[in-house]
């Protein structure tokens, strides 16, 4: 009898905390969906040449009334053969800009809105989740950082790298 009262309460609570809680209203714990949430607010960019072309992609994340612009006007190309590093300080969109052309922003709160992710002249953003599914890990894949490799956030980058170039 004990152990039924202890968890309605327990129940009860929850369900008053989740009720109240402004994150929940905004969507920012929300489930997030297989595939990132699309919305251009303009024309896709013309297509390349390149293995991996990113044109002017622009990411936003929503929390509440406010709009966090995560990413904004990326553009690279790596083309058959090339290695490319994406080098920033701590929170200045790389992740979120690999996120992006994978399809794997958090949606909600993340909110893909313009450019064009392509591979192999494929546009990414916007993509099927099976076209997605089928790229993902076999033709394209993200590798996460190591938290205990990455550069350290409280010196500028530009030091870090002059270091590792010199040493």
């Amino acid at each position: 009898m004990i152990f039924l009262i202890v968890m309605s309460i327990n129940l009860l609570g929850d369900g008053v905390r989740d009720a109240l809680d402004p994150r929940l209203r905004s969507g920012a714990l929300s489930r997030p969906m297989a595939a990132a949430l699309v919305r251009r607010n303009g024309p896709v960019p013309e297509a390349s040449d390149d293995l991996l072309a990113l044109q002017d992609v622009h990411t936003e994340f929503h929390a509440g009334k406010r709009v966090l612009r995560a990413v904004s006007g990326v553009s690279l190309a790596v083309k058959p053969g090339e290695c490319l590093g994406v080098i920033g300080e701590s929170g200045s969109g790389k992740s979120v800009t690999a996120l992006s052309v994978m399809g794997l922003v958090a949606s909600p709160p993340g909110v893909i809105t313009g450019g064009a992710a392509r591979f192999k002249g494929q546009d990414m953003i916007g993509a099927d989740f099976e076209t997605l599914r089928r790229l993902r890990g076999d033709r394209i894949a993200y590798i996460f950082q190591d938290p205990l490799a990455t550069l350290h956030p409280l010196y500028k980058v530009g030091r870090q790298m002059a270091e590792a170039i010199q040493v």
